[in-house]
């Protein structure tokens, strides 16, 4: 459990590093100032409250089904697969995010025109492009991050290959969406704290990128499979008891009796 929760975390920082280091090369207004794609309000939320749900739901887990057939772990808790992983995920999470976001702002919005100007601060013009693409762009992190916990549960299988009875999970992945909900659409909340604004057909869009990226995860699932040392090992019984050779009694020797 916490194995899986340290990956789940971490995956999100990963994913935020992701989007707003790449997003500082070509996200620019008209004065070739950064564009925040999320701002820092909406950063806070994902890794305060986004994480918190799933990663209560991942503590309250049942044991892998593999667990009693791996051997005793003699590495600590950042292995290379765990540093492999959580690099993969959360780059796969970020470049995401970015899509997303960049589909709507070149997509729709008419392209850097649509960047607005000073739409960092509180006194921006022609901010309403880029308030609603970081909306599209919370959402998507918020939404790829809450069932990427289903991937965290186990390193190798996929996730419908453990169990789906973790109604902890299940619940705080619902529960965080339908947050969004307010965040998008109540005026003060995501105008005045947040910074962006909720669309309509975005949710779909949203959909679609959940689908991809979990068959992306489940194809580097796949690959680890192949290619990377099993997690456990078949333990040979011969070298665990080895045989004794079964002795013979002596005839010539008598059985005492009392």
């Amino acid at each position: 459990s916490i194995s899986s929760f340290v990956m789940h975390l971490l995956s999100g920082n990963m994913a935020e590093a992701v989007t707003l280091l790449i997003s500082l090369a070509f996200v620019t207004d008209t004065r070739d100032l950064p564009v925040f794609v999320l701002s820092p309000i909406a950063i806070l939320f994902v890794n305060t409250v986004t994480g918190s749900g799933p990663a209560i739901g991942i503590a309250l887990d049942e044991c892998p089904p593999d667990l009693m057939m791996r051997p005793p772990v003699k590495e600590g808790l950042f292995t290379r697969e765990t540093i492999l992983d959580f690099t993969v995920y959360g780059t796969i999470m970020g470049g995401m995010t970015l899509a997303a976001f960049s589909i709507y702002i070149w997509g729709f919005a008419g392209g850097r025109s649509g960047l607005g100007y000073d739409c960092n601060g509180y006194y921006g013009k022609n901010c309403d492009d880029i308030l609603r693409g970081r909306g599209i762009a919370f959402l998507t992190l918020n939404t790829l991050l809450l069932i990427h916990a289903y991937n965290c549960r186990h390193q190798r299988l996929p996730f419908w290959r453990s169990t789906l009875k973790n109604r902890v999970l299940w619940m705080s992945v619902l529960f965080g969406t339908l947050l969004c909900v307010p965040l998008l659409y109540i005026p003060f909340i995501s105008e005045t704290v947040f910074k962006h604004v909720g669309g309509s057909w975005e949710w779909g869009l949203v959909a679609g990128m959940t689908v991809l990226f979990m068959a992306f995860c489940e194809i580097y699932k796949m690959i680890k499979r192949a290619f990377f040392p099993p997690l456990y090992k078949l333990v040979d019984a011969t070298k665990v008891a080895p045989k004794v050779p079964p002795t013979t009694a002596d005839p010539s020797e008598g059985v005492q009796t009392v």
